[in-house]
């Protein structure tokens, strides 16, 4: 027994040994597989492995801030950027400097190391090198930069007041880390950053800004809208800058309200002259697509058949400036047109109210008959406001509900108006002459606005004859008196003659009467 206790033991010994010596072993192993992943790491970072280069567009003009992602330099590091392999600018210490022919345009941030291009040409575009120096290696980053040729006038916007602009960041899709930033005149109006829109400052209702690209719209713009606009965009590759000059003109001329005669032409202007990459839209009562101009494909169309055919063979298209043309305009073709005019940089929106009057049109009536006054329209909408006018004076109107207003003018229309409710026309009873004159009907809608005149002239039931009838009348009274003396010169003849018979016949019986005596 004594034997197998000690046996035992032993082999106890021998366990606890055993599994000290393998945890001993694991824990070294662990300790040198963390050190060695520690070190590939740290190689990885000194060598700059980060993935492919990133890439940087910019349009020429614009200003580019190319960032380190460093937050704060040690006095120790080094920081140079190059370009296409030529030092361009370095940090040493206190001392910063810029080389090459941009070196006037390069300015680097002595806190971070950050390169900013100012005014960037297309001679900047190339291959950007970033390697910092530190006592543990020199991590190097690289931007692809591309700079686009870009019409400096393209910046310059001038928008007649109270209509729309929008200014384009050229970025397709925000990502949750950039900031997006406008400022007017130097004071920050709104800002993107990650979810959140926040409107800043002097900002007011009027500015929309797109939460997806970062675009920012100036609806009913006013003259204290105008001024420098700056857009800043800070991603974690670098920062894009760019600068618009938008005046707000006022035009006393034009107030957005066209009104055309019916079946004339109008031209609703875009006031352009269209460049290469321009786009233009053109829209009806706010859904419609009429008419779409892509000038770099040189597309040209206009949509007869939207919507039902109503502008078939009457739109036409200016593709120089972009001007809509309606010929032989209808009722049906009055409303609300937008056209939208998308620049490089910019969008401008403009809309017109156009109205067609329609001729003026006479209507003669005989005193106590019936008269109806047509609207010209089959079928009136929920929201069609509809008013009639008699010498400027309100006689009837729907507005949801008919309404006539016969008390008016002394009460001379009282019981004898009515309005069709499905047309709008209106019906005036036992019509009498002082119901004579001008009347004015106006249908105002979003869809459309349509104005038509009547007269409308009310005789008594007897007619003063006018000068062809007396002439008529005065000819056939002529050929009566003509045709009565012809008659009585004839008959007078005529008895004469048969007078002149009776006497001869009697001075021929006197005779014969004598030879018998």
């Amino acid at each position: 027994l004594a034997g197998w206790a000690r046996l035992r033991n032993t082999q106890r010994t021998e366990d606890f040994n055993n599994s000290t010596d393998h945890l001993l072993s694991n824990t070294y192993l662990y300790i040198i597989m963390n050190s060695a992943l520690t070190h590939v790491l740290f190689l990885l970072f000194a060598i700059g492995v980060f993935g492919d280069a990133e890439t940087v567009s910019a349009i020429e003009g614009d200003s580019v801030t190319l960032h380190t992602g460093v937050t704060d330099i040690q006095r120790h590091e080094v920081i140079e950027w190059r370009l296409n392999e030529n030092r361009i600018a370095i940090i040493s210490g206190d001392s910063i400097i810029t080389e090459g022919p941009s070196r006037d345009r390069l300015k680097l941030d002595k806190l971070t190391g950050d390169l900013k291009i100012t005014n960037i040409r297309s001679t900047d575009s190339g291959q950007y090198k970033l390697e910092i120096s530190t006592i543990r290696g020199s991590p190097v980053k690289t931007f692809s930069v591309s700079v686009v040729f870009g019409d400096a006038e393209a910046k310059t916007v001038s928008v007649i007041e109270g209509k729309s602009v929008t200014l384009h960041t050229d970025v397709t899709e925000i990502q949750s880390s950039d900031v997006i930033e406008w400022r007017l005149n130097d004071n920050r109006i709104v800002r993107i950053s990650g979810d959140s829109i926040i409107p800043e400052g002097s900002s007011r209702d009027g500015l929309k800004l797109d939460k997806l690209t970062g675009d920012l719209t100036i609806t009913n713009i006013r003259s204290t809208d105008s001024g420098e606009y700056k857009l800043e965009i800070s991603s974690t590759s670098g920062s894009l800058e760019r600068i618009f000059s938008v005046s707000a003109v006022n035009d006393p001329t034009f107030d957005g309200v066209v009104s055309v005669t019916e079946g004339d032409s109008v031209v609703l202007h875009a006031d352009t002259e269209l460049l290469k990459d321009d786009e233009v839209l053109w829209r009806f009562r706010g859904k419609d697509v009429i008419a779409k101009i892509k000038k770099v494909q040189q597309n040209f169309f206009t949509y007869y058949d939207v919507p039902d055919g109503r502008f078939r063979h009457r739109l036409h298209l200016n593709h120089q400036t972009g001007n809509l043309i309606i010929s032989d305009i209808r009722f049906i073709t009055s409303g609300l047109y937008e056209v939208y005019v998308k620049k490089r940089t910019y969008t401008i929106h403009k809309t017109f109210s156009v109205t067609v009057t329609g001729k003026l049109h006479r209507l003669p009536v005989k005193e106590g008959e019936t008269v109806i006054l047509a609207s010209g329209v089959t079928e009136l909408h929920r929201d069609d406001l509809v008013r009639w006018r008699f010498e400027h004076e309100l006689l009837a109107e729907i507005n949801k509900m008919a309404s006539t207003y016969d008390d008016v003018l002394d009460g001379r229309f009282r019981d004898r108006l009515k309005l069709d409710h499905q047309t709008g026309s209106l019906i005036i009873t036992n019509t009498r002459t002082t119901d004579s004159g001008l009347y004015d009907l106006e249908i105002t809608s979003d869809r459309h606005v349509i104005f038509r005149k009547f007269v409308l002239s009310v005789s008594n039931s007897w007619i003063a004859p006018n000068a062809a009838t007396v002439a008529a009348v005065a000819g056939v009274l002529g050929v009566l008196l003509v045709a009565a003396a012809a008659c009585v010169i004839y008959y007078r003849r005529r008895s004469i003659i048969l007078t002149r018979r009776v006497m001869e016949r009697s001075r021929g019986g006197e005779e014969v009467l004598n030879i018998i005596q």
